[in-house]
């Protein structure tokens, strides 16, 4: 087993990440990284660099991780983060939890010595002031559109990552034009350092890819910067209730497909945020009770001039050549172009160039028995009744094609059986944990005017 370094610095304009001689850098707009206090940016590198090697010896054959910081003051909750997602992360790539239990449980983490550092206690807070992290899907979209409704004052922030090139491509072109047309300005950071995820780039001969157990916790830190400028009271992520659905591994674990974007795990940001700015915030997600096909419907029916900017795909640029707004070799847009269907949305005014109803599809939907070329979420199996209510749907819209066939031989029985529970549950407005009671009522009631003629 080896040892690795790591180290962190910060510039005029954000930190920068030392690993294996080479340097990742995190961009913020020079007033956002200028206004946040120095004391709160020693505090914010403590604590980044040990998130960014937690997951490092479950890929790499380590046993002691050196940083050049002080012990992290929030290093309880980043430990504990990962540990909840080994179960998924093993059984998404087949591997022994055991296995990397054992790896995480026998690494040390050593820090230069001095003392924790405990943030100051200066934020001041406006309880009409909110940022949103924003990634043009169709849950950060209605998030945006909701709280411009109930008035809350919204500062969309996309974090640009690297090592997508397609996927940023085409978000700034439609950042451009959603800007002209509304008149909202949406922020950036530019993250260099999801790089030290990438399986491709740390040279693991592996068909793994990313490790990203700590996403929307990583979003959480990387936006209290704009949080200090903005005086902002909220933070809201687009986690819908598909999150909060779990499943049995094969080694017998319950997993999450990501237990970091869980409402279980958001109440453990909330905390870690409280801690950090030393003021109640509240982080949320209001599209909480709201399954994937509930929120399409609502987005595309009360917002579509919001909802023409809809991107919820993550193209392989090995694979995929021509790109435009849907790859249509993922099963991400497979999911949602059934959902589409289902709504009587004409997909080729979206951009799908291709009918994904075809059956050299299949292998992109989780309910024909694929294993392959599927997302955490659709291979986990916790879709599975909302495809099946989505071509339901479809068909009685007498939509045409090779899948709709399948699934009429395979699953109609089944699912006119259950249309009744189906609806009920994927129309439904279900239990929110983090939405603050300042807004419910009024983001509730919004929820229950569109969806009332569904369940």
């Amino acid at each position: 087993m080896a040892k690795m370094n790591l180290s962190i610095e910060q510039n005029d304009s954000g930190i920068v990440v030392n690993f294996n001689n080479e340097k990742f850098s995190l961009k913020y707009p020079t007033h956002i990284w200028s206004n946040f206090p120095d004391e709160m940016k020693d505090f914010f590198m403590d604590n980044y660099l040990f998130l960014k090697s937690v997951h490092l010896p479950l890929i790499l054959n380590v046993n002691k991780i050196k940083l050049n910081t002080a012990p992290p003051l929030l290093k309880s909750f980043f430990l504990t983060m990962q540990f909840m997602d080994i179960p998924n992360i093993s059984d998404f790539d087949d591997l022994q939890p055991d296995d990397l239990f054992k790896k995480f449980f026998n690494t040390s983490f050593k820090f230069n010595n001095g003392r924790v550092k405990y943030p100051n206690s200066n934020f001041v807070s406006n309880e009409n002031s909110s940022v949103l992290s924003s990634s043009f899907g169709k849950d950060s979209l209605l998030s945006l559109a909701l709280t411009r409704e109930m008035n809350l004052d919204n500062h969309p922030v996309w974090i640009e990552e690297k090592g997508a090139p397609l996927e940023n491509r085409y978000k700034r072109k439609l950042i451009k034009k959603f800007k002209e047309e509304f008149d909202i300005n949406v922020e950036k950071i530019h993250n260099e350092t999801i790089l030290l995820h990438s399986y491709h780039y740390l040279k693991i001969s592996d068909d793994r890819n990313y490790i990203l157990s700590h996403l929307l916790t990583e979003y959480a830190l990387l936006l209290i910067p704009f949080l200090y400028n903005y005086e902002a009271e909220y933070l809201f992520f687009g986690n819908e209730q598909s999150c909060n659905q779990s499943y049995m591994s094969k080694s017998g674990y319950k997993c999450y497909p990501v237990f970091d974007q869980s409402s279980e795990w958001m109440q453990e940001i909330n905390k870690l945020l409280n801690i950090s700015l030393g003021k109640k915030i509240h982080v949320s997600s209001l599209v909480e009770p709201l399954h994937d096909i509930a929120i399409i419907k609502i987005l595309r029916n009360r917002y579509p001039k919001f909802a023409k900017y809809q991107y919820s795909c993550f193209p392989d640029e090995t694979t995929v050549n021509n790109f435009k707004r849907w790859c249509c070799h993922c099963s991400k847009c497979a999911r949602l172009f059934i959902i589409f269907k289902a709504l009587n949305v004409n997909t080729k005014k979206l951009g799908f160039r291709n009918n994904m109803l075809s059956k050299k599809y299949m292998q992109y939907y989780s309910i024909f028995g694929s294993s392959e070329n599927l997302s955490p979420y659709d291979s986990s199996g916790v879709g599975r009744d909302e495809q099946l209510l989505a071509f339901l749907l479809a068909a009685k819209n007498k939509v045409k094609g090779e899948l709709i066939d399948e699934f009429k031989k395979r699953f109609m029985k089944e699912v006119e059986n259950r249309e009744d529970e189906l609806r009920k549950k994927f129309f439904g407005i279900h239990k929110s944990f983090t939405i603050p009671r300042k807004i419910k009522n009024q983001l509730l009631s919004i929820y229950k005017e569109e969806l009332s003629d569904l369940k």
